[in-house]
């Protein structure tokens, strides 16, 4: 009888254990949906996370890095010539910046595939622009179309210029943002 009550106590202990660390993976679970939702954006799924994790193992096999401070010198040049010179022409001047953008990116070891990876490569990199990105994403796919209105395409230039700055940062070294891996 006295072994009876001891099994039933250790089966209860066991079993409250094996909930608790259920819970716990849960709530970690949950908290890492979070992180993703906001990286991601709100459409997160099951299927998302692994597009993410693939993607994430993607970049590091790929050795990406930080561009160079010449690189960046370079490329935060072209991105001011390019806003001075298509400054009347916005349509002209997204074409350009879009380009610029596979050009940095690749610059940095991202082997860019498609518009999709590029997205999830930003998002990955530099979660800050990744809601602006798909934002200017959008705008292009439209311009493409021929239904972006001439507002959306200032949005664009708006959106490409908070990307830029964003990635290529200032001059001083030290008020560079720091890439997200």
């Amino acid at each position: 009888m006295q072994y009876s009550k001891i099994w039933f106590v250790a089966v209860i202990c066991a079993a409250g254990a094996i909930l608790f660390v259920m819970g716990v993976y849960l709530w970690a679970l949950r908290k890492r949906l979070e992180v993703l939702q906001r990286l991601v954006g709100s459409v997160y799924t099951t299927d998302s996370a692994q597009a993410l994790e693939s993607q994430r193992q993607r970049l590091e096999d790929c050795d990406v890095h930080q561009l160079s401070d010449k690189e960046r010198k370079r490329f935060l040049e072209k991105w001011r010539s390019i806003r001075n010179s298509s400054s009347a022409d916005p349509a002209n001047l997204t074409v350009q910046a879009d380009a610029l953008l596979d050009e940095i990116m690749r610059a940095q070891g991202c082997p860019l595939e498609n518009a999709d990876e590029r997205s999830l490569d930003l998002t990955l990199l530099y979660p800050r622009v990744a809601e602006k990105y798909r934002a200017a994403s959008n705008i292009l796919e439209w311009q493409r179309l021929g239904i972006a209105t001439f507002e959306d395409r200032q949005q664009i230039v708006r959106s490409f210029s908070d990307i830029f700055d964003w990635i290529l940062g200032s001059e001083e070294p030290e008020n560079r943002p720091r890439k997200v891996s």
